[in-house]
């Protein structure tokens, strides 16, 4: 919800920044050899 209000309410543009994150996180998770 703090990430929506951040944006504004704009929906598509917090999910891409989400989707960002979460696409950042699992390259840092490889690197480190979990998952």
């Amino acid at each position: 919800a703090a990430q929506i209000n951040r944006f504004g309410g704009n929906i598509s543009r917090t999910a891409e920044f989400v989707g960002m994150e979460r696409s950042a996180l699992h390259r840092k998770l490889k690197a480190l050899g979990v998952g």
